[in-house]
């Protein structure tokens, strides 16, 4: 059993993972805490703002994989 990854695309899935993982937890967290819960406005947001960073966290690893050149197609 293989506890580490070892490739760059494993690493970003796990780190994805645990990402989403605590995003949901976090949400989970505020709903049980809020007095009025997490209305769909706020929800909306948080997804919003959630989706942005895993856009941009993407984009950013296929810029470095470009600019090292890396980027070849497997």
């Amino acid at each position: 059993m293989q506890l580490l990854p070892e490739s760059d695309k494993a690493v970003a899935l796990l780190a994805g993972g645990v990402t989403l993982a605590l995003f949901v937890v976090g949400i989970a967290i505020v709903s049980v805490t809020s007095p009025s819960g997490v209305g769909g406005r706020e929800l909306a947001g948080f997804a919003v703002g959630f989706g942005l960073f895993v856009a941009i966290y993407f984009v950013s690893m296929s810029a470095d994989r470009v600019l090292r050149g890396d980027d070849k197609q497997e």
